[in-house]
């Protein structure tokens, strides 16, 4: 393994950081190794000796933007004791990052398939998560039952990928899917005690979209 000087060691933090808000910002095509090597002031050099290239460097980005995430809905769970408040922090979460993000960044990481593998690798994972948290949500009473959660989770998940990633919907923005599609969808598994939570979201997120 390779050994880093304390300078270098301190540089990786401020360059995934940087990294990750060029590339969500501005797509990840359009950010050169050079651009990222200028904004900080650090030698091209010292920035390839850290990482070989760019998806050397876009798969610590996305590395990142993930364990932040799932940090977040950790410690998100732990202040609440119900899987909707937990649900609609998920969707709140895809909103912001949806604003916030160039459509681009979602379409460009096909591009790079080691980078593009850790997000696959990521939602394979939650896969089981998803069945048992839904499962909950039954028991706690704001899902119907009956409901075949991993086929749900599946599809939803094939589809936001198709929109986010191919040419044929670039016009598409999340705003749209989630307003026709995605909460149209979560609203047909939710009894009337989780369609009370999910129309009060509703009103407050989308009234600032």
């Amino acid at each position: 393994m390779r050994e880093y000087t304390s300078y270098k060691k301190g540089l990786i933090p401020t360059i995934v950081d940087e990294a990750s808000r060029n590339f969500l910002y501005k797509g990840i095509r359009s950010v050169k190794m050079d651009d990222i090597s200028r904004s900080l002031h650090i030698s091209k050099r010292t920035l390839y000796e850290l990482y070989s290239n760019k998806e050397a460097l876009l798969v610590e980005v996305v590395k990142s933007i993930m364990s932040e995430r799932i940090e977040h809905i950790r410690n998100f769970a732990e202040k609440t004791d119900n899987v909707m408040d937990i649900l609609i922090e998920v969707m709140r979460l895809q909103i912001e990052a949806a604003a916030r993000n160039n459509p681009a960044f979602y379409r460009d990481l096909k591009n790079y398939p080691q980078a593009e593998q850790l997000f696959k690798d990521y939602y394979e994972k939650q896969k089981s998560y998803s069945v048992e948290f839904f499962s909950k949500g039954v028991e706690e009473g704001y899902f119907i039952s009956g409901v075949d959660f991993m086929l749900i989770t599946v599809i939803l998940r094939d589809i936001v990928d198709n929109v986010l990633t191919s040419e044929k919907y670039k016009d598409i923005t999340y705003e749209q899917l989630f307003r026709n599609f995605l909460y149209v969808t979560i609203r047909g598994f939710c009894t009337a005690k989780g369609i009370e939570k999910l129309e009060v979201f509703y009103k407050q997120e989308l009234a600032n979209l």
